[in-house]
């Protein structure tokens, strides 16, 4: 960090700040706060458009639970819902399994052809933050499992589900008969694998293990799925050595049809490296010998630098899971994550194991992002445990992605830039921020499906084909979310993003309330309904997660077309929305929407107040209605709060890079929050930065020296004795001048110009500012394509 007496960056609220001041476009401010509002459509039912009988019921619960639901279908059954689901009185008593039993036997008609008191059964019980807990139950056929076919429930242990994430069949299937023989199926599925045309001349045969009965239905896997019957099918386990291959194939119990090929290896606490030395025996990992356990190199072994670089890498990773979300390693209960490096010379890349844990890496595939991508498969499969087909497989490779670029916090969003010689491949392999770049699809309607001739020209490895394409959906979303932006093809535009920090934490507990087979739809209504729980605190949101977050998820999604349109930005979409041009994420009635959400909290705040001649420390009772005391003052009594200090900036360009990090320091600057006579607040701010250093561009070098400030107002309230549902426009004047220009080859060259001196722009902020304290962090952008788009700053 350049000079100036300023402290290191910090990028996370402080302790228990978990309200944001959020900056979006003037527009949607105006008609947040405007005094006339848009009453509902005459007759509003947000439930209009389901069928009969689970719009009664999502009435019903909506008048027991107290709140608005959110529901999602899929082929005609519930695949999501969230909200206040009441447990049944008589169950509340039980333990959680069965208050998910109960609630689930209370709800049934949501859930047409399947019976919760004979068809599911619970397998297991895992508990979240905040006291929050997960029932995960299988769907069965008889006693035969259906294949990715499962419920889950997050009871909040006082008696309510706060979500069901379901993936069901819509009708019941029979208990299957299969006609085939056990060996028959093994047969079949050897064939299958053998069939690889990748396969390098004299390949291992590959070794089937033992069939399990299952019911496949395709449609749990696939994105608007046709009807289709499910069928009695056998899983066969089927392994090769060379090249390294586990794979689950499904056979069709009646016809031996090779009904689909799942990934045991996916590709694309302690700390323990191995090295394969080229084996690619997967069956030996156990046996290779160990070069790093317990943090430190093992005496006598000798590590390589690509040994070294995992280890450090894993280190990384770990930290940011374990800091971020209180993840303890890859399985979350601490136990050692193991990583393979050297494994084999005609392996493909970089795998995740998911049945031997393991992180397996080729020679040169040992790249920050490429661990994180792995390991988060790891997370996935020890969470969601994603299946590795159709859809739900691409949103698996999505998540890696996502998480793999938040690791790696560059802000390229990219995959794998860093690839070179030895691996096979040259990076990147994928764009976040623009799919399209690499020929992935960046909408729904693009989705790849499985008679696309380009995946049936991949043969065996067609699943693995479309999950590393159709990943550009989510990615995209994922992307658009974090920074705002226009879609390259569809043209919505999101105003405004919520940075990459709560991108994280909402990715993260989607996760943990998602299905095996949860589709990219399905996703994106749990991720917004987990947005509105962390948004209200129901679950503890550690970034501070605001609703006009959760109406800028809505945004990305419908970019992508996975979500409709959100016009107020609130968290609801507008055809379930009762007023959606008013900022009403709590859908109050529309006369009351523009007065917001929840109602202010007591709290006792220190504040300087320009009442008085003299500033004097005043404590906030918002409940009194008696004249204030000369040290007790109404937030609704108008007033002034001054905080000055250090804000600093750190800035990222889109082409750019920038060392060392960061370059731009801010000088000493102020907020100057106003109290209003009904509780609100009103603010500015001004800050100054300035910052110098080497620039990478994709044409050459440069030296950039850089000069801005910035001003604005937002308004906002008090709750909890921090800054709530703040909005604003902040402006900014830069200076820029480049020198020292250079081209790849080191040529020296006439530095391009810049545009007139004194750029006028506008630019969006969010973060968190304590009101108790004075104190607070977060993140910048700037929408304008020529201009540095991203920073963070704090307020000592």
């Amino acid at each position: 960090m350049p000079d100036g007496g300023a402290r290191p960056l910090r990028t996370v609220p402080r302790v228990g700040a978990s309200i944001l001041l959020v900056s979006v476009v003037v527009a949607v401010f105006a008609a947040c706060t405007t005094s006339t509002v848009t009453p509902p459509p005459p007759g509003f039912d947000r439930y209009a458009d389901l069928p009969a009988p689970i719009r009664a019921i999502a009435q019903r619960l909506e008048a027991t639970g107290g709140s608005p639901l959110t529901i999602a279908l899929d082929r005609g059954v519930v695949s999501h819902v969230a909200g206040r689901l009441p447990v049944p009185a008589t169950a509340l008593a039980a333990d959680p399994p069965d208050q998910a039993k109960a609630l689930l036997s209370d709800v049934r008609d949501l859930f047409p052809g399947t019976d919760p008191d004979l068809d599911l059964r619970p397998v297991d019980t895992r508990a979240g933050p905040g006291g929050l807990t997960t029932v995960v139950l299988q769907r069965l056929a008889g006693t035969v499992p259906v294949l990715g076919s499962e419920v889950r429930v997050t009871l909040d242990g006082a008696g309510t589900a706060l979500a069901v994430t379901a993936a069901l069949p819509p009708s019941a299937p029979p208990p299957p008969v299969p006609l085939l023989p056990p060996a028959q199926a093994q047969q079949a599925a050897v064939a299958a694998v053998a069939a690889d045309p990748e396969a390098p001349a004299g390949a291992s045969a590959p070794v089937p293990g033992e069939p399990t009965q299952v019911v496949f239905d395709a449609g749990l896997f696939e994105e608007d799925a046709p009807p289709e019957p499910p069928r009695p099918a056998w899983q066969v386990p089927v392994t090769t050595s060379e090249p390294p291959r586990a794979q689950q194939v499904i056979v069709d119990a009646d016809t031996g049809e090779v009904l689909a090929s799942l990934d045991d290896l996916t590709d694309l606490a302690d700390r323990i490296v191995r090295d394969a030395g080229q084996s690619g025996d997967l069956t030996a990992i156990e046996r290779f010998r160990t070069v790093f356990t317990g943090g430190r190199a093992v005496p006598g072994q000798h590590p390589d630098a690509e040994a070294t670089a995992v280890h450090d890498h894993l280190g990384t990773i770990m930290t940011f899971f374990a800091d971020r979300f209180g993840r303890d390693g890859i399985t979350g209960r601490g136990d050692p994550v193991v990583a393979v490096v050297h494994f084999s010379t005609t392996a493909r890349g970089a795998h995740y194991s998911r049945t031997q844990q393991r992180v397996i890496l080729q020679d040169g595939y040992v790249t920050l992002d490429i661990v994180a991508h792995e390991y988060t498969h790891g997370v996935v499969a020890e969470t969601a445990d994603l299946a590795a087909t159709g859809s739900p497989a691409a949103l698996n490779e999505s998540i890696a992605d996502v998480f793999a670029e938040l690791v790696e916090n560059d802000g390229q969003w990219v995959i794998a830039e860093d690839l070179a010689p030895p691996a096979v491949k040259r990076g990147p392999i994928r764009s976040l921020r623009d799919p399209s770049a690499f020929g992935h699809p960046t909408q729904a309607s693009e989705y790849i499906r499985d008679d696309d001739p380009t995946a049936r020209a991949a043969g065996p490895q067609a699943e693995s084909y479309r999950a590393h394409r159709n990943n550009g959906i989510m990615n995209y979303a994922a992307y658009l979310l974090a920074t705002g932006g226009t879609h390259v093809r569809s043209g919505i535009v999101v105003p405004g993003g919520i940075g990459p920090r709560k991108l994280g934490e909402l990715w993260y507990q989607t996760l943990l309330s998602s299905s095996r087979s949860t589709k990219l739809r399905a996703w994106a209504a749990n991720a917004v309904a987990t947005c509105r729980f962390l948004a209200t605190g129901t679950i503890p949101s550690r970034e501070g997660m605001q609703h006009r977050d959760c109406g800028l998820a809505n945004a990305a999604f419908h970019a992508v077309g996975l979500s409709a349109p959100d016009t107020d930005l609130d968290g609801w979409v507008d055809g379930n929305d009762n007023c959606p041009t008013a900022f009403n994420p709590d859908q109050a009635p529309c006369d009351a929407a523009a007065t917001t959400t929840t109602a202010p909290l007591t709290t006792e705040t220190t504040t300087e107040t320009t009442t008085e001649p003299t500033a004097t420390e005043t404590t906030t009772e918002p409940t009194t209605t008696e004249p204030a005391t000369p040290t007790t003052t109404e937030p609704a009594t108008p007033g002034v709060q001054i905080s000055t200090g250090r804000h600093n900036f750190a800035q990222q360009d889109v082409d750019c890079t920038f060392s060392p990090a960061p370059r731009l320091v801010g000088d000493p600057g102020s907020f100057t929050l106003v109290w209003q006579p009904d509780g609100t607040i009103t603010g500015t701010l001004r800050a100054s930065g300035s910052g110098s250093g080497p620039v990478a561009c994709s044409g050459g070098t440069a030296v950039r020296t850089w000069r801005v400030e910035f001003t604005g107002g937002f308004s906002g309230r008090v709750v909890g004795g921090r800054l709530a549902d703040t909005i604003g426009t902040i402006s900014g004047h830069s200076d820029i001048v480049l020198s020292n220009c250079a081209d790849t080859a080191g040529r020296q060259f006439e530095c391009p110009t810049h545009g007139p001196a004194g750029f006028t722009h506008e630019i969006h902020l969010q973060g968190s500012y304590d009101v108790t304290t004075g104190g607070g962090s977060g993140t910048y952008s700037f929408p304008a394509a020529d201009l540095p788009t991203s920073g963070e700053w704090y307020v000592e």
